[in-house]
């Protein structure tokens, strides 16, 4: 078990201007990430709002490949939510609700983002969280430093990284295979109710 704060090189919190309610591509437009950016694991970087033309873009907010995003307000069950930032979002700022977490070279991101989601470490947010509801908890920079995470070595790490990659990249095919089952049987249910 170590302390957080040991891998955290940079933890840095983001800018929250009046936005559109649409969103930007992060690429050519700019954008302000929202805090359910992380709420999967996977970084969803569509979940932001398009900084308006005349808001002046603070770049030095923009998220870096690799790093982690967490989101820094929540629910109770989604504060602390984490995710590595996959691709090149140069236009993609991080909000004032929202973390950059850039991690030293003794862990692995998406081991450090998967370890966040254990159950021991929930219970560490879940107790370190505050809020005046259950709607919305908020965690401190301090209590992130002071999460504590077990660090297997790091090629541990990849390959714990690498296996639950794969059986979640099954358990998501699985999902939609079912979707479209549903789907398809709700077809066939409305055209025999129709028929009949």
């Amino acid at each position: 078990d170590v302390e957080l704060r040991r891998v955290i090189e940079v933890l840095r919190q983001g800018w929250s201007p009046n936005c559109e309610s649409w969103p930007a591509d992060g690429v050519i437009e700019w954008g302000v990430l929202k805090v359910g950016c992380a709420n999967t694991g996977r970084f969803d970087p569509a979940e932001n709002k398009r900084l308006p033309d005349d808001e002046t873009p603070r770049p030095e907010f923009a998220v870096r490949q690799g790093e982690l995003v967490m989101s820094r307000s929540n629910t109770k069950d989604l504060v602390g939510a984490a995710a590595v930032v996959v691709g090149e979002y140069p236009r993609l700022l991080l909000s004032d609700l929202t973390y950059g977490i850039t991690l030293s070279d003794d862990v692995n991101p998406a081991f450090v983002a998967y370890a966040l989601r254990s159950p021991d470490v929930r219970a560490q947010i879940s107790a370190a969280s505050k809020g005046m509801s259950h709607s919305m908890q908020k965690i401190s920079q301090r209590d992130i430093r002071e999460l504590r995470v077990r660090v297997p070595t790091l090629s541990e790490q990849r390959r714990v990284a690498e296996y639950l990659d794969e059986q979640t990249r099954k358990i998501d095919t699985l999902i939609l295979e079912t979707e479209r089952f549903v789907d398809l049987a709700r077809e066939r249910r409305a055209a025999l109710i129709t028929a009949a």
